[in-house]
């Protein structure tokens, strides 16, 4: 069955254009190598995914990446936004996800994005760091950095 070229069917392009709208079309096809799927967006919203560090990735600014997306490692009581030095450090299976319940943001993560000033080296900032950590919220996080989606450029976690 061969479905109709609606580009060319006049009744839409006259509305269209009488809604100022612009001709959209998708400028990335989905692919299961880089993009996350809707399951995996199902599982991060409302628990976790299991993956291996070599499925992480970082951006720029060191933060975690699952294919692309945004993601934070759980680790025991405690979560991780970065590529920081414990991350690092980290073999096997690890749990990410979007959600966390009571574990507290890794203070050395806010160091390695140097989040809201945070910097560990320079002891004048103690309380300032102290305050920005005491303060952390998530979903304000997740307003500034959104989760999902985000473009191509990536760096990889581990280079073995």
């Amino acid at each position: 069955m061969k479905l109709p070229d609606f580009t060319d069917f006049e009744p839409f392009n006259n509305l269209r254009e009488q809604m100022g709208a612009e001709l959209w079309a998708l400028d990335e096809t989905f692919n299961e190598q880089l993009h996350i799927s809707l399951s995996e967006k199902a599982l991060l919203t409302s628990d976790y995914m299991a993956v291996s560090l070599d499925q992480l990735s970082r951006d720029v600014d060191y933060r975690l990446r699952y294919k692309n997306a945004n993601v934070v490692l759980i680790d025991e009581n405690i979560f991780h936004l970065a590529a920081c030095q414990n991350v690092l450090k980290k073999q096997g299976i690890q749990k990410v996800s979007w959600e966390v319940t009571n574990e507290m943001v890794c203070m050395q993560c806010l160091h390695q994005m140097n989040f809201d000033g945070v910097n560990l080296q320079k002891s004048r900032r103690q309380v300032h760091n102290q305050t920005v950590f005491d303060n952390f919220n998530l979903q304000k996080y997740w307003q500034n950095y959104p989760n999902f989606p985000l473009k191509s450029h990536y760096i990889a976690l581990k280079t073995d």
